[in-house]
């Protein structure tokens, strides 16, 4: 078998997903409105400033189905 010059299925999927978050950031004219708000940051849940506010906002999941 030739090799070829792709990543593991694993890699490919993390470029996928980090493409998606900077269409989502930077490109959000190019996408459909669905994904606008897939990554929201800091600063749009919080009225006041924190250090942290240019960060992505983390949801946490507290139920086993939404694990």
């Amino acid at each position: 078998m030739l090799p070829t010059n792709t990543l593991p299925i694993l890699q490919l999927l993390f470029q996928q997903l980090l493409s998606l978050v900077h269409k989502c950031v930077y490109h959000k004219a190019k996408l459909p409105m669905i994904f606008h708000d897939y990554f929201p940051l800091n600063e749009r849940k919080y009225s006041y400033d924190t250090r942290n506010k240019l960060n992505f906002h983390l949801y946490s999941v507290n139920t086993t189905f939404g694990q």
